[in-house]
Formats: C-alpha cells, sequence, structure tokens
C-alpha cells in the first residue's frame, strides 16, 4: 500500500508518496510462482533486479517480479508432472 511521507531537509517539509516492497512480498510470490521459497541469495539478486531494472512508467508489480526470476533462471519447485521412473 503507497504512503504519503513528510521528510524535513534544510529547506522545510516536503512530501514524497513511497510503496514499499519488502523480502515477504518476494517470498509470498516465489511461494506463489515457484512454488518455493528464495535462498538468501536468490532473494537478494532479485530484489536487486527489480530496483536496478523496473520501469517507472510500470511501477513494480506481480509480473516485474516474476520477470526477474525468469532472468535469474529460477526454477519451478514443483516436481509433479516429472518421470521418476528413470
Amino acid at each position: 500500500m503507497a504512503q504519503l511521507i513528510e521528510l524535513q531537509n534544510q529547506h522545510g517539509t516536503y512530501r514524497v508518496v513511497r510503496d514499499d516492497w519488502n523480502e515477504d512480498d518476494f517470498q509470498d510470490r516465489a511461494r506463489d510462482y515457484l512454488n518455493r521459497e528464495l535462498t538468501p541469495s536468490e532473494l537478494h539478486a532479485v530484489m536487486i533486479i527489480v530496483a536496478d531494472r523496473h520501469d517507472a512508467n510500470i511501477g513494480i508489480n506481480w509480473e516485474v517480479i516474476d520477470i526477474a526470476f525468469e532472468s535469474l533462471g529460477l526454477e519451478d519447485g514443483d516436481d509433479e508432472g516429472e518421470d521418476d521412473d528413470e
């Protein structure tokens, strides 16, 4: 949820709108999209990609996070459908 924040600097009060995405948000999405949790290093890498590469016209959303997963080659943790007879 976006928040209106009032900050102070040497020129007085100014306002910013901020929409925070935290580690829990990324892990929740990984559980939904990848059927698993991210390792700490995967989590860090995904968060860096999203922070560095998101488009300000689109913002950060679930699709942007999914694309970051895919760009790192993160795979679905669900083994259903795989042939274990080999």
